[in-house]
């Protein structure tokens, strides 16, 4: 019995990359990138729509702490800057009392 030597078909062993490997690599890697300029892009609109609600709620506890430091507090419940309010005066807000 003689034995045929064994022919390799197609592509011979050389132990380096083929075009078409390394094109699908780059390929994979130019999706990730663009996936994490996608993310930081994102994250720069979120980041500044927290500043700007940051901005509003500083504002906003500002003129509260104005109102609130105002010597006459009482007469300001229902006339602020001359400007009298068709509404019941506040109340004080107790700790843990139910609302409504």
């Amino acid at each position: 019995m003689s034995r045929r030597p064994v022919v390799q078909r197609g592509r011979h062993a050389s132990g380096g990359f083929t075009l078409l490997e390394a094109l699908v690599a780059f390929a994979i890697m130019t999706v990730g990138i663009l996936a994490l300029l996608a993310a930081m892009v994102g994250s720069g609109r979120s980041n500044a729509a927290l500043l700007e609600r940051d901005r509003a709620y500083e504002a906003a506890a500002s003129q509260l702490e104005r109102v609130l430091a105002h010597p006459r507090f009482d007469t300001l419940r229902q006339t602020f800057d001359g400007v009298t309010f068709d509404a019941p005066p506040l109340t004080p807000v107790t700790p843990g009392a139910q609302v409504g």
